[in-house]
């Protein structure tokens, strides 16, 4: 999944949308658990397929 390439959106900090906070968060979550680099990949592929499949584009 990591070979292809993605549309990103740069967050929106006056949306209330905080990328330093949220990143913050799930690093320590990852240390907390203390999951290595390709269980990370494994997660967020996870998390990243989950959102595709339960959102669909509407034309």
């Amino acid at each position: 999944m990591y070979g292809n390439t993605y549309r990103v959106t740069e967050w929106n900090k006056e949306l209330g949308e905080d990328l330093v906070f949220t990143k913050k968060e799930i690093l320590e979550i990852l240390k907390s658990q203390k999951v290595s680099l390709s269980k990370t990949r494994c997660l967020f592929d996870c998390i990243i397929r989950e959102i595709e499949d339960n959102n669909p584009i509407t034309l």
